[in-house]
């Protein structure tokens, strides 16, 4: 993006200054600008719109150039209005003789459709505004995706999110940074499969090329799947299991599961808190009675707990004596 070399904002209180010179030229030559919707419900907050002044204009004297609308919205009304522009010299002066006239209007409105015209002399800076903060206004009526989780898989890390009405597409990120665009509620990450590294996704819908707010944070861990090492039945009479398994050193512990159905219905969990701990006791077993074991990473972060895949299967009768 480019870098913006010009900010201004105003407010309702400072409307009032425009000169009635100014105003009165708009009002002798009504140029339209265009008609700026205010949605029927809107968020609160500060929304992004941009637009380019001139573009698809032939024969322009000026080169095209940047306009983006940051619109507050407050107890569902226009707050205040601040562009951001890379104009210079007499595209700069232009924009502000538009953006006094635009905010003027807009400040304090709520609901509708609200007819702008442009100013005298800066009508192309004045229609890039406007299609500028319509898309900011879309923006803020528009729902914001709601992360469901981000869970490991197979080949990477599996994200989803609930579905947002009119939404044509959705923008994935991953530690900041744009993964892909999907027109589906999930994606699964193929490149986030380092061990032990943290990955932080957030969504973003888009709906006629306008994009909403991003979603709030969801955050995974990618954890490499063990090995199950040996299950053995334990001294004479112990009627318990020794189960064994690799070392993950990114872990912070392990979980073991065993069940007499190799489904896993109803079955029962261990807790291994010591990522240096490979070996583990499973006690008050029924003898003559085959077990499923499995075990999985556990890795411990801001107060929760992120688990690898489980591992694969392995089966022990304990013995009867």
């Amino acid at each position: 993006m480019k870098r913006w070399k010009r900010k201004a904002a105003v407010m309702l209180a400072a409307v009032i200054t425009i000169s009635s010179a100014t105003v009165a030229l708009a009002d002798e030559i009504p140029l339209s600008a265009g008609v700026v919707h205010i949605p029927e419900q809107v968020q609160d907050g500060v929304f992004t719109g941009t637009a380019t002044v001139g573009e698809g204009v032939e024969g322009l004297a000026f080169e095209p150039y940047d306009v983006q609308m940051e619109v507050m919205v407050s107890g569902g009304a226009i707050a205040a209005i601040t562009y951001n522009t890379d104009a210079t010299d007499n595209s700069a002066l232009c924009m502000q003789n538009a953006y006094a006239g635009i905010s003027g209007k807009l400040v304090g409105q709520t609901v509708g459709d609200i007819a702008v015209d442009a100013i005298s002399g800066a009508t192309y800076s004045s229609n890039a505004m406007v299609t500028a903060i319509n898309g900011a206004l879309t923006q803020a009526s528009m729902k914001i995706p709601k992360m469901k989780g981000v869970q490991v898989v197979q080949n990477g890390m599996k994200i989803t999110w609930k579905a947002v009405d009119g939404a044509d597409s959705y923008i994935l990120y991953r530690n900041g940074k744009k993964v892909k665009v999907v027109t589906s509620t999930s994606y699964v990450d193929k490149k986030a499969k380092k061990n032990g590294k943290k990955y932080t996704y957030k969504v973003v819908a888009v709906q006629q090329n306008v994009q909403s707010m991003a979603s709030e944070p969801k955050i995974g861990y990618f954890l490499t799947k063990n090995s199950i090492g040996n299950v053995l039945n334990g001294s004479k009479g112990s009627r318990s299991l020794i189960v064994t398994w690799n070392q993950n050193k990114k872990a912070s512990g392990y979980q073991l599961q065993w069940s007499t159905n190799k489904k896993f219905k109803n079955a029962k969990k261990l807790n291994v808190n010591q990522k240096t701990s490979v070996i583990a006791f499973i006690n008050g077993l029924q003898p003559n009675t085959t077990y499923y074991v499995r075990v999985r990473s556990c890795k411990k972060a801001g107060g929760k707990k992120y688990y690898s895949l489980w591992s694969s299967t392995k089966k022990q009768t304990v013995r009867a004596y």
